[in-house]
């Protein structure tokens, strides 16, 4: 993700790899990007060298954001969270808060997924990351959500539940090993909440969350386009 007010584009590092390794991109070629709070950009590559890409902005286009936002509060060991955080993106998520607090390197690995995950999946808007040191509780505590749901057995179908077309909503999986009774009855407090069943089968963390967010995204579509 780059700034893309001035007519002039300088892309180095990852993102230089990216198009020149991945997507082969030779000078006067086009390539998309974005700034990550919803300016998408054509690009002409003007010239490549180790030091990167430079590129002419030709088109501006401003994509608004979603008008529901889904906030994702999960977690998963290891390398299992990074791969719940680029998924996240690639399905629209709004923004991720790990259910244990980030330290400041797993963050700022997270940061590099997600901006790789946003340009595969062509968005326009950059994932949501908690500050580094805070947890899901504490960033649903401070925020006014129009609604939530808890995936948990036994719940309500989600796609039965279809959700407004504005606003915030809260998407709260479990851990490995699940909620303790304790926590499961703090995140139940929250004004709103629904207990939504994801099926019969048990699921890692990180495939209960990400079910979890498919069953939102689909809930969220208007009629015409689920036919």
């Amino acid at each position: 993700m780059a700034s893309l007010a001035d007519d002039t584009l300088h892309v180095a590092s990852d993102e230089a790899h990216h198009l020149v390794k991945s997507l082969r991109l030779r000078p006067g070629e086009t390539f998309v990007a974005t700034d990550g709070e919803g300016t998408v950009g054509q690009v002409v590559a003007e010239a490549i060298d180790r030091r990167g890409v430079v590129g002419r902005v030709v088109t501006r286009v401003r994509v608004p954001p979603p008008g529901l936002r889904l906030w994702l509060c999960a977690d998963a060991n290891g390398s299992r969270a990074d791969w719940l955080v680029e998924k996240a993106v690639e399905l629209g998520a709004w923004a991720f808060c790990p259910l244990v607090a980030a330290d400041p390197g797993r963050r700022a690995r997270w940061e590099r997924l997600a901006r790789a995950a946003l340009k595969q999946s062509l968005g326009a808007w950059a994932l949501r990351l908690p500050a580094a040191g805070e947890a899901a509780w504490e960033r649903a505590a401070h925020l006014s959500f129009v609604g939530a749901w808890l995936g948990r057995p036994g719940g309500a179908d989600p796609l039965a539940q279809p959700l407004p077309p504005q606003g915030d909503w809260l998407l709260v999986s479990g851990p490995p090993g699940g909620f303790t009774p304790d926590e499961e009855a703090a995140w139940g407090s929250l004004p709103g909440l629904l207990a939504v069943d994801l099926g019969p089968h048990r699921l890692r963390a990180e495939t209960a969350a990400l079910a979890l967010l498919v069953a939102a995204r689909l809930s969220s579509r208007p009629s015409w386009e689920t036919g």
